[in-house]
C-alpha cells in the first residue's frame, strides 16, 4: 500500500501542477495558440473530472493529499469556472438603475420585432449592437437616439454623443474593421462613458485544427 500512497501523492500534485499550467496557458496564449484557445472556449468542467477519483482516495488513504487537491479545486472552480460568492448589498439605496443590453445580430439575421419588444418590456436604457447593418430599424419610442460606425451601433433613450471609433485588425482579414464605438451618455444621474465592442472571432484560429473524422487534428496547426 506504500506504493499506492506514493502514487496517490504524485497524482495529486501532478494534477495541481497541471491546473496551474493550464491556467497560465489560457491567460497567456488563449488568443495566440490553439491549445490555449481550446481552454478559453472549451468545456472547462472537464478539468474537474480528476477530483471525482482522487478526492475519495485521499479521504480514505491520506488526508495530507487534500492539500494539492484543494489547490487544484480552487483553481478549477474559481478562475476557470468563475465561482464566486455574492453577498447582499446595502438595503434602501436610491441609486439610478441603468439597464444595458448587448447583442450581435449577425448582419440582420434576427427578429427586429422581438428585440424591440424586449427593449420596451425590460425598460432598457442602453443597447449595444454588433454586426448591425445601417439599414436596421427598431420599433422604439421617438426619443430614442442612435449612433453607428461600420457595423457597430448604440441606441439609447438618453442624450448621446459619439466619440472617435477605434479600428483594429480582425484576422484572418487583412484590413482593419471598426472594433469599438465609444460615446458619452447623459443620464439622470450624470454623464457616463459607454462603448460597444466588436471583437475578432476565435473560430478562425480553431478552424485550422478541426477535422471531420477526428474532431481535432493538431497536425494541422
Amino acid at each position: 500500500m506504500k506504493k499506492f500512497d506514493t502514487f496517490l501523492t504524485f497524482a495529486a500534485w501532478a494534477y495541481a501542477a497541471t491546473t496551474i499550467m493550464a491556467l497560465a496557458l489560457m491567460n497567456l496564449a488563449g488568443d495566440r495558440w490553439w491549445p490555449g484557445t481550446m481552454l478559453l472556449f472549451g468545456p472547462r468542467w472537464m478539468l474537474a473530472l480528476p477530483l471525482i477519483g482522487l478526492l475519495p482516495l485521499a479521504l480514505w488513504r491520506s488526508p495530507r493529499v487534500l492539500i494539492p487537491l484543494f489547490l487544484a479545486g480552487t483553481i478549477v472552480f474559481v478562475p476557470f469556472m468563475g465561482l464566486h460568492w455574492a453577498f447582499p448589498g446595502p438595503q434602501g439605496t436610491n441609486g439610478q438603475v441603468l439597464r444595458v443590453l448587448t447583442c450581435n445580430i449577425q448582419t440582420g439575421n434576427f427578429d427586429a420585432k422581438t428585440l424591440s419588444q424586449l427593449i420596451r418590456e425590460k425598460n432598457i436604457d442602453l443597447v449595444a449592437l454588433q454586426e448591425c447593418p445601417p439599414s436596421i430599424q427598431l420599433d422604439l419610442p421617438p426619443e430614442w437616439q442612435k449612433i453607428q460606425t461600420g457595423i457597430i451601433a448604440i441606441l439609447t433613450r438618453h442624450p448621446i454623443q459619439a466619440h472617435e471609433p477605434v479600428l483594429a485588425p480582425h484576422p484572418p482579414h487583412i484590413w482593419q474593421r471598426h472594433s469599438l464605438l465609444p460615446c458619452s451618455v447623459i443620464t439622470p444621474s450624470g454623464k457616463i462613458f459607454f462603448a460597444s465592442m466588436y471583437l475578432p472571432s476565435p473560430r478562425y484560429g480553431l478552424q485550422h485544427i478541426l477535422d471531420r473524422k477526428t474532431g481535432i487534428n493538431p497536425k494541422k496547426a
